[in-house]
């Protein structure tokens, strides 16, 4: 799904944008070690990308706040990649969509060091149905999923 979503789409997502995504970041989880959290491999995945236009987000100070809140201090971005984000369209990978919150909190981050424009990504990686609001989420989903269908137009992508 992630190499549907930015090799086939990247071209609709630039056009709706007016450019090219120049960096790549994923949401950190505070619950795995960074280096080994299954959202790396993903974002590793995510077409076109360099391995110089991706970075990692750090931790910040409220990012063990559990609750769902958007914080600006979440997450930071680090020194060494602020020239990266400064100026630039930033794509956010997020493995899962539960309030939105820490993907907004990383978009703060990226905005507060100069991004002008901010993509977020979102793979649901699972479903437990038997929580109600994802029993809900997926009555919602009548239809088999088609990577050929655009995000952003929800037909086919445009010439």
């Amino acid at each position: 799904m992630v190499l549907a979503a930015t090799a086939l789409h990247a071209d609709c997502v630039a056009r709706t944008a007016g450019r090219h995504w120049s960096a790549v970041t994923a949401v950190p989880s505070t619950h795995h070690p960074i280096d080994r959290h299954p959202v790396l491999e993903l974002a590793r995945q995510i077409q076109p990308s360099r391995p110089e236009q991706r970075f990692l987000l750090d931790l910040g100070p409220a990012a063990r706040d559990q609750t769902r809140t958007v914080l600006s201090d979440r997450y930071h971005v680090p020194e060494q990649y602020r020239s990266l984000v400064n100026g630039g369209h930033v794509l956010i990978l997020d493995d899962t969509w539960v309030s939105g919150s820490n993907v907004q909190s990383a978009a703060l981050a990226v905005r507060a060091v100069g991004a002008t424009q901010i993509t977020v990504l979102d793979i649901g990686r699972w479903c437990r149905t038997n929580w109600q609001p994802c029993r809900d989420l997926l009555s919602l989903c009548a239809d088999t999923y088609d990577a050929g269908l655009c995000p952003i137009t929800g037909g086919p992508c445009p010439a």
